[in-house]
């Protein structure tokens, strides 16, 4: 695959004039860490099956799914940016990935909607973190996920 760069996602202000959720992010806005975190288990044999009968990674397959799960809910397109409610055009995944010294590094991945594209794509840039290139570290775009295994 070719190193190929993938256009950063864009933000345009979000008019809280007309935010039908105007109410919502006046509320959060005044906590200190305005996130909502929830957990829930979740049965995913078959696509673990899945998983292992294609030779897919994990992480990756995993990722594509939440990651397009976000892009489906306009509202989780959602950041606050220099004090401004801003909408990006679409999120992407940044996967955690670890150097051959286990040293942490991030790979900026990519958001298409086309999981094959995507996972070549993605797998791509996180073979590339590896070895250190292609660094996501200083990347202060907030159109983006971070995506990590815990062991």
């Amino acid at each position: 695959m070719q190193h190929q760069i993938a256009k950063a996602p864009q933000a345009t202000e979000v008019n809280l004039e007309t935010y039908a959720r105007r109410w919502a992010y006046e509320h959060f806005i005044t906590f200190d860490v305005p996130v909502i975190s929830r957990t829930m288990q979740l049965d995913i044999t078959k696509l673990r099956a899945h998983i292992e009968t294609h030779k897919l990674s994990f992480m990756l397959t995993f990722g594509f799914l939440v990651t397009k799960a976000i892009n489906d809910i306009p509202e989780f397109h959602h950041r606050i940016q220099n004090d401004l409610l801003v909408d990006f055009d679409r999120v992407i995944p940044s996967y955690t990935a670890l150097t051959a010294n286990n040293i942490i590094c991030f790979a900026k991945g990519n958001y298409s909607g086309n999981f094959n594209h995507d996972y070549a794509y993605n797998a791509d840039r996180v073979a590339r973190a590896k070895q250190g290139l292609d660094q996501n570290n200083l990347d202060k775009s907030q159109g983006q996920i971070f995506i990590t295994n815990i062991p």
